[in-house]
């Protein structure tokens, strides 16, 4: 018998639907030079959430000297009717070298919808050539960043974007380049003025 009530709760809770949402990047990978400001468009998704009425994020980088930005997007501002993180916070929690804090809470829920929550910029100035990860990552920020509806919560889990710091062309090459289309051109002009 008791066999038989753990199958019968084990089924029930397969039966239950899974709570589900999402933060996302919307460019996973920005390939630039250095010195480039870099933007991501960060949305989250309800999944199967049903509603949403509060997004919490802590979005971070473990490049303490290269500054993080965000800005809300209208849509955002517009749903997060109670409560908005004003400006967003930076570096508070500590869980990464260099963070941004949003937050932002709905009178009722807004529906099981796709937010886009605002634009995160990054300060590329004297990053090398490489791969450089910014994150919203539970793993890291000790269950911050989540979803939540009324009593309901869902953790994000982790997104990631990237950013592709590639070389620069060095200045010999382009003035070499420049002095190639120079030479070409005085030969063409050599060509056509002889004929």
């Amino acid at each position: 018998m008791r066999h038989l009530m753990a199958l019968v709760a084990i089924l029930l809770l397969a039966a239950t639907p899974a709570l589900g949402g999402s933060a996302l990047f919307t460019e996973v990978v920005n390939h630039v030079e250095a010195g480039t400001v870099v933007q991501f468009e960060i949305s989250v998704e309800t999944d199967a959430l049903g509603n949403l009425d509060d997004v919490e994020l802590a979005i971070g980088w473990d490049l303490a000297d290269n500054d993080l930005t965000f800005t809300y997007s209208p849509q955002f501002r517009a749903a997060m009717d109670a409560y908005l993180e004003e400006p967003p916070l930076y570096d508070c929690y500590a869980f990464y070298d260099n963070e941004v804090y949003v937050h932002g809470k709905a009178v009722t829920g807004i529906g099981n919808t796709n937010i886009m929550v605002g634009t995160l910029m990054v300060d590329t100035t004297g990053l090398e050539e490489g791969f450089y990860d910014i994150a919203i990552d539970n793993a890291v920020d000790q269950e911050l960043s989540a979803l939540r509806y009324q009593e309901d919560v869902d953790l994000v889990g982790c997104a990631v974007g990237t950013v592709h710091i590639i070389p620069e062309p060095p200045s010999f090459i382009m003035l070499l380049g420049l002095g190639v289309a120079v030479v070409l051109r005085r030969v063409a002009g050599r060509d056509t003025g002889s004929a």
